[in-house]
């Protein structure tokens, strides 16, 4: 009798899954610990949409029953084009160096007025500690595609512009341009592309705060870190730690960047190849801040100052665009080949 209860609770059960199939994700709540790189978050169950589609088979189909106007449905989709914001930080000007195989590739986080205004690039991240991936605490579903990081010094009141949406730029939830309290999260791999091989020091320009990591770009196989974290105005930060770069040498890259309070924006990365015995971080400029101090940003597009220019009588340059190649084999939608 028990055995037959339980054939029956079972079917049962097993037809309620088919016809009603649900699931649940995991949602994520920010974490104010600032000691940790990315804290992974509380796991609560929410429903969402059927993931399941069932087979219904079993249903026995009414013969009288005909689909008028009936269409073709093609085996397969047509891929759509992915909707990017090309060069995000930029006028929206797509450099002309990179090849389909370059550039970085990032997705965006925001939080919204009245929420405490960030002080970290991770204040706008969450780690998923099921796919160790990195989540957006409140994003935007567009791919972000950089040639290069080299963002001088500048006004940023219009906002990101998406590639071919008649120059709208992105808002946030509730309407408002996106121009302020945002991050974004950039990944790629560095190498040494038309750059000489050599020893190599590099520094961040920022406003407001960056954060850069290499996979195992150290001799010692561990990573390349340079914090240039916190709400600043354009600040150069620069490591003491070389980076041996060849033909061979591929690096993933991590690059987590944040604006504050609204308006300027900058965020270059750069770089100086060493003479043998030459130390890094050993630049005047390490550690000097200041929106005027690199470039004049009250000119459009904004323009290099003496002491950055001095950076480049001294070896320092961007990193170029081949130097960066996109991770997974992707190809950079906003260039033309």
């Amino acid at each position: 009798m028990v055995s037959h209860i339980s054939l029956r609770v079972s079917s049962l059960f097993i037809g309620l899954m088919f016809l009603f199939a649900c699931a649940s994700v995991p949602q994520f709540e920010l974490s104010n610990n600032k000691n940790s790189k990315i804290d992974s978050a509380p796991i609560n169950d929410a429903p969402i949409d059927d993931l399941m589609s069932p087979e219904r088979d079993f249903l026995d189909p009414d013969p009288e029953f005909e689909l008028e106007n009936e269409v073709e449905v093609p085996a397969t989709a047509p891929e759509m084009p992915p909707v990017v914001v090309c060069d995000p930080l930029t006028d929206g000007s797509v450099s002309g160096m990179a090849q389909a195989k370059n550039g970085l590739i990032g997705k965006l986080s925001y939080l919204l007025p009245g929420e405490p205004i960030a002080n970290s690039v991770f204040d706008f991240w969450l780690l998923n500690s099921m796919t160790a991936e990195v989540e957006a605490v409140r994003g935007i579903e567009y791919d972000l595609i950089s040639s290069q990081i080299n963002v001088p010094t500048r006004s940023f009141d219009k906002g990101f512009i998406p590639q071919g949406l008649e120059s709208e730029p992105l808002k946030t939830s509730t309407g408002e341009i996106l121009v302020e309290n945002f991050g974004i999260y950039y990944q790629s791999n560095l190498v040494l592309g038309e750059a000489l091989p050599g020893r190599y020091e590099i520094a961040t320009l920022s406003d407001d705060g960056s954060f850069l990591e290499l996979f195992g770009a150290l001799p010692n196989g561990e990573s390349f870190v340079l914090n240039n974290d916190g709400n600043h105005p354009t600040r150069m930060r620069c490591s003491a730690q070389v980076v041996e770069i060849n033909e061979s040498s591929q690096f993933p890259l991590e690059l987590f960047y944040h604006q504050g309070p609204r308006f300027h924006i900058s965020l270059i990365l750069m770089w100086r190849k060493l003479a043998d015995n030459q130390e890094a971080g050993r630049d005047s400029l390490c550690g000097a801040s200041g929106n005027s101090l690199f470039f004049d940003f009250s000119q459009t597009p904004s323009v290099p100052r003496q002491p950055y220019l001095d950076l480049l009588a001294r070896g320092w340059e961007v990193i170029p665009s081949t130097s960066f190649v996109l991770p997974n084999d992707q190809m950079n939608p906003c260039v033309d080949e």
